[in-house]
């Protein structure tokens, strides 16, 4: 019960809780459309935002991905510092290292990753464009 008092503090979660008040009380539904259009409108926010965040998240990832330093490391020379994926599973089937191999699925990992939320940032961004013109603010 406490946790409930602690985050009715908060004013970005009163409409939230106040929602949930109703479903429970079943009173004062009046209120209940004013609440409702704060809600869409957090929403809205968190929509518009969301392209831009799942970039940052994938730019976060393709700068933690630093294979090529990790090849220079074990003395294994390449050209550019971008390396890729297949020189990186060719090293993973032919070395003995632990740490190298170790290394190198991280790397694979954040490539994947990288590439997971450059597509979500891809995917979000047409939506929250239409959304802009149909819905302007």
């Amino acid at each position: 019960m406490q946790k409930i008092v602690f985050i009715a503090n908060y004013k970005k979660f009163k409409p939230l809780l106040y929602l949930i008040k109703l479903a429970i009380l079943q009173v004062d539904t009046p209120n209940l459309y004013r609440i409702m259009s704060q809600l869409t409108d957090y929403f809205i926010a968190l929509a518009i935002c969301s392209p831009i965040f799942f970039f940052i998240i994938a730019v976060t990832f393709r700068l933690m991905d630093n294979s090529a330093a990790i090849f220079l490391d074990h003395e294994i020379f390449v050209d550019s510092s971008y390396v890729s994926v297949e020189m990186i599973n060719e090293q993973l089937t032919n070395t003995e290292d632990e740490a190298l191999r170790k290394a190198l699925k991280r790397v694979l990992m954040f490539r994947r990753l990288h590439n997971l939320f450059m597509i979500l940032a891809l995917i979000t961004l047409p939506p929250v464009i239409i959304a802009c013109f149909l819905n302007p603010f």
